[in-house]
């Protein structure tokens, strides 16, 4: 079992419009999570031969997904600016184009995951030295603020995207 710290990740964004024209991409600055989440739209079919046995399949229809970042409150960091646009724009058209990108994966047999890493360029999945970019382009759909006393105030910006979620 493979398994990657979640430090290193960089967040970057950009402020577009529908048909995704973007402008210059801006790194999120103190942020804490962008987590990435997809689902598929599955229709039930049912056959009614005796090739399945009786049981119903599952056809995909459709893909969507969600992209949140979670970022500490810092009104000086322009990738903070961006979502914050994004999210007062979203009705009148104001999309944002997203990209997270993995730190590189270590080389060598002296890293700490020198098995798992073996192990997982056994199966084709991984290679020492490369990085993941996932980018897509959404709106943003709720901001969350968390400002409790004491702790360090964070906003939660959901994007939900409008487009293909590219991995490359």
């Amino acid at each position: 079992m493979a398994f990657f710290t979640a430090f290193g990740y960089v967040v970057s964004v950009s402020e577009t419009d529908i048909c995704g024209q973007p402008g210059g991409s801006t790194k999120v600055g103190n942020c804490t999570n962008a987590a990435l989440s997809t689902s598929a739209d599955i229709t039930e079919v049912k056959t009614y031969d005796d090739t399945d046995g009786g049981w119903s399949k599952g056809a995909c229809t459709g893909a969507s997904y969600t992209f949140e970042i979670t970022c500490n409150v810092d009104f000086n960091d322009s990738g903070y600016g961006v979502l914050k646009a994004g999210a007062q724009g979203a009705p009148t058209g104001v999309c944002i184009g997203f990209t997270r990108t993995s730190p590189e994966m270590p080389a060598g047999c002296d890293s700490a995951f020198a098995l798992e890493q073996a192990e997982a360029a056994v199966e084709g999945n991984v290679r020492a030295g490369s990085t993941e970019t996932v980018s897509g382009l959404g709106v943003v759909s709720s901001v969350s603020e968390d400002l409790q006393a004491g702790n360090v105030a964070t906003a939660t910006f959901t994007i939900s995207g409008i487009g293909p979620l590219v991995y490359s």
